[in-house]
């Protein structure tokens, strides 16, 4: 992380979080890695007990912020921490 910090790299580090993030859910979920992120917030909710919203906004912040190809380290930590704490949730040690 510090690495791509003094990089000026927060972009390149939340695509590699977040791709992470989607795929540790996924497998957990037992759902293919190319699922419609509506219908992972969907199932994730139901099976993993995640609040509906709460997760939406995350996947949509976080598709908002590569679209967009930058993203602050404040945003940066503050995804990371929600990603976190959903895969706790989730029961993703």
């Amino acid at each position: 992380a510090s690495l791509y910090r003094r990089a000026e790299a927060s972009g390149t580090a939340l695509e590699i979080l977040y791709r992470q993030f989607l795929r540790d859910v996924c497998g957990r979920l037992a759902l293919p890695p190319d699922v419609n992120l509506e219908r992972l917030a969907e199932v994730a909710a139901r099976r993993g007990q995640v609040d509906r919203e709460r997760f939406r906004r995350l996947l949509a912040t976080c598709e908002m912020r590569l679209d967009a190809g930058k993203v602050t380290e404040a945003e940066l930590l503050d995804l990371t921490r929600q990603m976190e704490s959903i895969r706790k949730e989730i029961g993703i040690a």
